[in-house]
């Protein structure tokens, strides 16, 4: 990875990968508060600003990509550049404007909800019963890739909380037994397997979560990445085209929508397009065969 390819990666979602998410937004999303990453404090003074992708701290410093890098892990710009490529890949943030962008915030969403605190997966039981034991996902697998996201709806005040799972533009996609949904952004979350040769491509989450399961790995072997949203189908072509990998398996869902994301991708992407659907035909998606067989088993 070069420099001009780091400093093309958003600071957004190189904080969500460290657990950082904003506290709070400012001008419609460009500008993000987070709580400093560099101490312990109760009022945000770290502030990014997502369309320059700059930082600035007032109680330290400021910079670019590289200068955070460098600044949170301690180390040099080469220590800085290979901790990048390690975490996202040499080429994966190369065209700027087809990949991870971060996406800016619509006002009256980012205004909506709130986040208060988040919290280490398992903090709460109610949480911890509708991912565990309802939708059955591994306990330490929802450990490694989850946290928990308190946040309050502004239109009526009251407070919530949620399962959470951290996408590129630095928001969460929430679940719980009553509520879907994201906060502070949307977009796709990405992550490297054992192996970079291929990749794995599924439409939410807990699909990827059950996934990981079944197969009784915490670390995917292959790529992964996971939609968080058929809207993203175009991004998720040009990512699965700019990366040149030679197949890709397609966990996507047996309704409708999900079955016009994968003939997209088969139209789209020049790469070996693997659907993986027929494995649970008999159900919606991955999640709901698990459900399935782990009740099966306790009957």
């Amino acid at each position: 990875m070069n420099i001009n390819q780091a400093q093309q990666i958003p600071l957004a979602a190189i904080l969500s990968r460290l657990g950082h998410t904003p506290v709070k937004t400012y001008k419609g999303g460009v500008e993000l508060a987070y709580y400093s990453p560099f101490r312990k404090e109760t009022t945000p003074s770290f502030f990014v600003n997502v369309v320059k992708n700059v930082w600035n701290d007032f109680g330290d410093s400021g910079g670019t990509v590289l200068d955070f890098v460098m600044r949170y892990h301690n180390t040099n710009l080469p220590g800085a550049l290979n901790y990048l490529a390690h975490s996202f890949g040499n080429d994966f943030f190369a065209h700027k404007a087809q990949n991870f962008t971060p996406s800016v915030y619509e006002p009256s969403k980012a205004e909506t909800l709130v986040i208060t605190d988040i919290k280490t997966f398992g903090t709460t039981p109610a949480v911890t019963n509708y991912i565990v034991n309802e939708r059955k996902i591994n306990s330490s697998i929802a450990h490694q890739y989850l946290k928990e996201v308190y946040f309050i709806n502004k239109d009526n005040d009251k407070p919530y909380f949620a399962a959470a799972f951290a996408n590129a533009a630095g928001g969460f996609e929430l679940r719980n037994a009553y509520f879907k949904g994201s906060i502070n952004g949307k977009d796709m979350s990405f992550f490297k397997g054992q192996k970079s040769d291929s990749i794995a491509v599924f439409e939410g989450f807990m699909d990827f979560l059950s996934f990981l399961t079944f197969q009784k790995w915490r670390v995917p072997k292959c790529d992964i990445l996971v939609l968080n949203s058929v809207a993203f189908k175009e991004k998720a072509a040009n990512f699965i085209h700019q990366k040149a990998y030679p197949s890709a398996e397609m966990w996507l869902n047996n309704d409708k929508a999900g079955k016009e994301t994968l003939h997209f991708l088969i139209e789209n992407t020049d790469c070996a397009i693997i659907p993986q659907n027929h494995l649970y035909l008999d159900f919606n998606d991955l999640n709901a065969l698990l459900v399935f067989n782990s009740i099966k088993k306790t009957i």
